[in-house]
């Protein structure tokens, strides 16, 4: 009897020893979970304009912490509720920030993206400073030589699409499209379908070499006159010929010209001058009192702010996107407003303009000048917190030159 207690005892202490070891093993491991920490206070996100005339607020910008061997995302904030210190256990990590989720094709949503790598050591404290993101999409914007402006139907588009990403450019559309870059280089196409001078035609154009950061200007123009039917590709108006040109901008500077080839036959064109608001047939934008090309502060209470727009031929168009970062398309059609109207065709919302002392309809059309004053609408712009608002101001006149401006105001 007592052998076999002792039999039981000692089988016991044995589970009771092993039971012991396993603990020690756990601890141990545990104690290899090693950590340091990451000092966010100072990281400062910036911003490499893909536009000079472009302000881009951080503020709402992603901030995330990667493990560069496993993928996993570690942590993740809105920049400006971001912390000041964050644990991490020790290994190489990758912090990126972003604007938003990037998307394969939008109209006037930049994407800006920027990462670097950084290493966590045990009970050390790893430093960032600056991280810097670049504008990351392709910008592309659409433009008519003068004479074939003059020509254009109301049903004019131009489907432009890169990777899967497709919009649609309907003939007064001034804003930019955005496209996601799948890949180093990519291929962009531009087919114009509508009518020209009152023919069906249709053109397409490709654009190889199109890369992640560039502006490309697509102009289509008038190649000159024939006879004859024109080719499928090439057009179905009888006597007239269309052709498109690509030009590269860096920040508003040319800086190259690319070739679209849509038959392998087929000479490639050089760029034609766009009509630049200096010359003597294109309208001309202006601020009163303060140059357009620079943001300004809003007080609350509104302030003065009056845009010139003249043209030597008369306007036909002038067309208004309010692109606001608190002004939804409800708050706007409270006030009788909408994101996007032509003083010269103001439809529905003609009694919201009419209100706020902006001239519409025949009030524009042909005249060779048009105050835009827009003195009684800034007060509205602080009463939903601190925002950006840009007014894209696009005027066309009679002959269908057109000239751009980005008017930026910033409520406090």
């Amino acid at each position: 009897m007592k052998n076999k207690i002792f039999t039981i005892l000692f089988a016991l202490a044995a589970l009771l020893a092993t039971t012991s070891c396993g603990r020690e093993d756990i601890d141990y491991d545990r104690s290899t979970d090693a950590k340091g920490q990451i000092n966010l206070k100072d990281l400062l996100v910036d911003i490499e304009e893909e536009n000079s005339t472009r302000v881009v607020n951080t503020d709402e910008f992603t901030v995330r912490i990667i493990d560069v061997a496993s993928g996993i995302i570690h942590k993740q904030w809105i920049y400006q509720n971001m912390p000041e210190i964050a644990t991490l256990k020790v290994g190489n990590y990758l912090v990126e920030a972003y604007s938003h989720e990037l998307e394969v094709a939008a109209f006037e949503n930049p994407y800006y993206h920027g990462e670097q790598t950084f290493t966590i050591k045990e009970n050390e404290v790893t430093k960032l400073n600056k991280l810097t993101c670049t504008f990351s999409n392709i910008k592309v914007t659409i433009e008519y030589e003068s004479d074939l402006a003059f020509l254009l139907g109301d049903d004019v588009n131009v489907k432009v699409q890169i990777g899967e990403g497709v919009l649609n450019f309907a003939k007064a559309e001034s804003r930019a499209g955005y496209f996601a870059a799948d890949n180093d280089v990519n291929i962009m196409t531009a087919e114009l379908t509508g009518t020209i001078d009152g023919e069906a035609m249709s053109l397409r154009k490709v654009f190889s070499d199109v890369k992640a950061g560039e502006h490309r200007a697509i102009k289509f123009s008038m190649k000159g006159s024939g006879s004859g039917d024109i080719s499928e590709e090439g057009g179905a108006a009888v006597g007239i010929e269309i052709d498109a040109d690509c030009t590269i901008y860096d920040k508003d500077v040319e800086i190259g010209v690319d070739e679209g080839v849509i038959e392998d036959d087929e000479e490639p064109t050089g760029p034609t001058d766009p009509v630049e608001p200096g010359d003597p047939v294109a309208p001309v934008i202006e601020g009163v009192g303060f140059d357009i090309e620079q943001p300004i502060n809003v007080p609350a209470d509104g302030m003065e702010i009056v845009v010139d727009m003249t043209s030597e031929i008369g306007f036909k168009n002038i067309n208004v996107t309010i692109d606001s970062e608190t002004l939804t398309d409800d708050i706007l059609n409270d006030v009788g407003l909408g994101s996007q109207f032509d003083l010269a065709n103001p439809g529905d919302l003609a009694e919201g303009l009419a209100s706020l002392e902006f001239p519409i309809g025949d009030q524009v059309i042909g005249a060779k000048e048009i105050k835009f004053d827009i003195t009684n609408f800034t007060p509205l712009l602080g009463i939903y917190g601190a925002a950006t608002h840009r007014f894209i101001i696009n005027v066309i006149d009679l002959e269908g030159n057109s000239t751009t401006k980005t008017l930026t105001l910033i409520s406090e």
